[in-house]
């Protein structure tokens, strides 16, 4: 049930297209941007970027333990109308990992 809430969310969110061996590039200061429109835009939009720079860095270290088919899938529901985020690709594929591994116990 989370997972397809979370699918379905991130359905509306865009990536450039992603190859099997590269994560794809996302102009995540336009999406922090978009996302900070508040009385709060500038901490807002330095916590976005942040966030987002982590989240890259983090997917820089780990996209290749994912199988590429997990890459295109979460790419391309990612890819969707909305804001691109590395945070949204990354939370896609820990939770495609962790159904994989939750089918695997059982």
């Amino acid at each position: 049930m989370r997972r397809r809430l979370i699918v379905s969310l991130l359905a509306l969110l865009p990536l450039a297209p992603a190859s099997a061996q590269n994560i794809p590039q996302i102009d995540f200061e336009r999406t922090c941007r978009e996302l900070t429109r508040s009385p709060e835009r500038i901490t807002g939009f330095r916590r976005c970027v942040s966030d987002e720079r982590s989240a890259r860095d983090e997917l820089a270290r780990v996209w290749s333990s994912f199988a590429p088919a997990d890459r295109r899938e979460c790419a391309a529901l990612t890819g969707i109308g909305g804001s691109p985020s590395y945070v949204q690709l990354l939370e896609c594929l820990d939770m495609t990992r962790e159904d994989q591994n939750e089918r695997a116990k059982q």
